[in-house]
This record gives C-alpha cells, structure tokens and sequence, in this order.
C-alpha cells in the first residue's frame, strides 16, 4: 500500500486538509474511508487524528522544547507530522523506533533536510521520556488552556459559562473518551434491545437523561440487526430529550425541523409521535443525503425540503403545531466528539452565528399556529447563542416549562453528555 494510502498517510492528509482549509475532520475522513479497505486501519486512522486534536496544543507545548524552530513556524506537513509522532511516542506507547520511523516515512521522499529535521526532533523528544511522561500524569502545572488542549479564548470563553468548581471537569470530561448513546424507537421495548445488544457491545446500560436511550462503549454498532432493522440510531441523548420536549403531550401534530440535517431529531420526532407529519428542511443538498438515508433505515416518514432557513415562505405562515429550530452554532457542546472544532472556530464567529440565529428563529416563529409550539435548540454553550437569542422573541411568545425548569442545558458532567441548550414556547397570539 502506498504510504499515502497508509492509515497514517490517510491521517496526515485529513489533518492538513482540516487545518488549512477549515472543513470538518468527519467530511475529511468519510470522504478518505473507502482508501483503506480494513475496519482495523480506518479505526487506527481515526484514533490518530482525534487524539492529535484533542492533545494538539499539548503536544505543540512539549515539541517546542525538542526543537530550534518553534511548532508554529513549520511547514504544515511537518507540523502535523511531529504532532503525530509525539502523540504515538506518549498517548499510545507505539515503540519508539516504530512511531519515528513511520513518521519519518511520511515526509516527502524528496525532501531529505525535512526527513533528517522530522528524525532529529523526535529522537530528541524522546530523550526526555521519563521527564514528559512524569509531566503527563500530573498536568497541574500547565495553565488549562494548555493541559485541555484549547485556544486561550475558547478556554476563557469556556469559563464564563460554567461555575468555577466546574469548568476545568467539563473540559477534562470532554477530552476522555465518552460513551456512545443510541436512540431506541419508542415501539421497541428498550429493556430487550438492550439485553439484545449487551451480548454484543461492550457496558451496554440505560441512559439516565432519556427514557429512549441506551448507552455503550463502542463496538461495531451498525453491523448490528438492531441497527440495520431501524430499531436503533446513533445519537445524543441531549439530541433525544429536543425531540422529547418538542412532541411532548401532542398526538398528532404538524411539525417543522427547520435545520434539520443530518436529521436525528426529526426521525425521533416522527417516532415519538407516530400520527404526526414531519417537514424535514435544511439548506444543504449534501446534507440531506444522510437525513433521506437515515429515515429510510428508520422506516420514518418525512418530507424533505431544500432550502434557506432565512427565508420565509409564504405557504408555511402559522401552518406548523410545532417548529423546532435547532440552529447552527460554534459547536462548543461537541468539543469532545469534533476535536476539530477548537481549531476551526475564531472568537468572531460567536456574534456572526448570532446573527443567524436571531434572523432563523424570526423567520421561524412566522410558521408557528397561534397556540402552537416554538423550541430553539444548539450544541453549544453561553448566553451570546442562546439567552440572548431567545430574549429577541417578542410578548406574543410565552416560555413553556421544561419539567421543573424554564430552560434545560446539559453538559459532560451528565453522563458525559454533548453541551446542549434547549427552550419551549408558545405563541399566544
């Protein structure tokens, strides 16, 4: 196999893509999958390119001190080559001769001097071993922004949504591997899905956030019958319990997922309320491809629109029971799932999506009945994407309760869940 087409070589590629072109890790590595042909390099090609995103500015810090050139003044290639090095040498314990050796291999073979450079700084960081493996198992000394692997606004960002007691666990929470949650369809009985797949997953046990989840450590989860006959999806309990709050106490109602792709929330919908009609829109065509995929798995019944949710169209006013939007955010919720997100996001994006945000729920709550229901959702964080959109509704909204609670967040430190922000309304008139 031709080293390009190596797992490292696939890992290499999609991280230099992701870094200087900004697209998502999981566009670029859906897109590289079908270059390896065995589960077991594809897998190894994800743990690389995930573990040096969530270690990345860690292992940048330990680089710097093995080398004359500072991290941020190599080329991008080799760059991402020393992080890949560093973290096989002290994240996964691969042999030394084995991760410099590889490494060096993936360096142009032209390109002798950056070879010899590639060699040299890893030989020398791995001088210092027990040094940086004493420093690795207590990082207190490193400031958080650090020892978490984040952009120093992002983590002080971070800080102002979380009391000072918990902040530095959601960030240490969302760097440790997490359990995966599947959605059960509620016409299943969830107590013999899950004896079902405890014989074949690994610590398969019920999720606390939602009465339809299971949780699992992994394993081949969509080779799985309950996967592939729709009894089960991938996905977030927070992403669960909007389809929950959004159906809830209806029979059936209209409802519209104005942003919806890659479209778990309107399937779970759809199940949820089985009399109910579901409007599935978002504005990327690409999208919508996994969104018909995965309602078609689920045997749920939805109708797919393409188009700007920005807007209006004249023929949805006041035709929905219920809209839910569940709008595009930083993403700073999914920091444990999409590492790349820490990287890709600068602190002038918060108030542009802002700006979206409003202008989405506006255009959305034209389409609401008088009556009906309104719930604004994200994966992310903060007043600035979610008190402070919900705040531009005028008085003829009314925030409807969500239990005990006028709106729900969650976060890693529930069951190691995605960050999420969710409210209810209803319009009065």
């Amino acid at each position: 196999m031709p080293a390009k087409h190596s797992a490292r070589g696939i890992a290499l590629a999609a991280l230099c893509r992701s870094e200087k072109e900004g697209e998502s890790m999981e566009r670029c590595l859906n897109r590289s999958d079908s270059l390896l042909s065995d589960p077991r390099d594809r897998a190894f090609s994800r743990q690389l390119v995930y573990g040096v995103l969530e270690n990345r500015r860690l292992l940048d810090t330990l680089l710097d001190d093995a080398s004359k050139f500072p991290m941020k003044k190599q080329k991008l290639r080799v760059r991402n080559l020393l992080r890949m090095g560093a973290y096989e040498l002290f994240f996964l314990h691969t042999p030394s001769h084995a991760a410099i050796n590889e490494t060096v291999t993936l360096a142009h073979a032209a390109a002798k001097a950056q070879k010899n450079f590639i060699n040299a700084v890893l030989r020398a960081l791995w001088r210092k071993e027990e040094a940086i493996q004493l420093l690795l198992s207590d990082t207190s000394s490193l400031p958080p922004a650090v020892r978490y692997s984040l952009p120093d606004w992002m983590a002080d960002y971070l800080a102002t949504c979380f009391a000072p007691a918990s902040w530095e666990s959601v960030l240490r929470l969302q760097n440790q591997p997490a359990p995966i949650s599947l959605f059960v369809v509620p016409s299943c009985d969830r107590d013999a899905v899950e004896e079902e797949l405890a014989a074949i997953l690994p610590h398969v046990r019920k999720g606390t956030l939602s009465e339809h989840c299971l949780l699992c450590d992994g394993g081949a989860i969509t080779e799985t019958d309950a996967f592939q006959s729709g009894r089960i999806s991938i996905q977030s309990q927070p992403g669960v319990r909007v389809a929950e709050i959004a159906v809830e106490g209806m029979e059936k109602p209209r409802i519209l997922d104005l942003c919806a792709a890659p479209g778990g929330k309107s399937v779970a919908m759809k199940l949820l309320a089985p009399g109910s009609s579901v409007v599935s829109n978002d504005a990327v065509p690409e999208k919508m491809r996994y969104l018909r995929e995965n309602a078609a798995r689920m045997q749920a019944h939805l109708e797919l629109v393409t188009g700007d949710a920005r807007q209006e169209r004249q023929e949805w006013r006041g035709a929905f029971d219920v809209v839910l939007v569940d709008a595009p955010c930083s993403g700073l919720g999914l920091l444990g799932r999409k590492p790349d997100i820490r990287w890709n996001r600068q602190p002038a994006d918060l108030p542009a999506l802002q700006t979206l945000q409003k202008e989405i729920l506006h255009t959305a709550a034209q389409y609401v009945k008088p009556g009906g229901r309104l719930v604004y959702s994200t994966c992310t964080y903060g007043a600035m994407e979610n008190e402070d959109v919900i705040a531009s509704l005028s008085d003829a909204w009314s925030a409807e309760a969500i239990g005990d609670k006028d709106v729900c967040r969650y976060s890693p430190l529930d069951e190691q869940a995605d960050g999420f922000f969710m409210a209810r309304f209803r319009r009065q008139r």
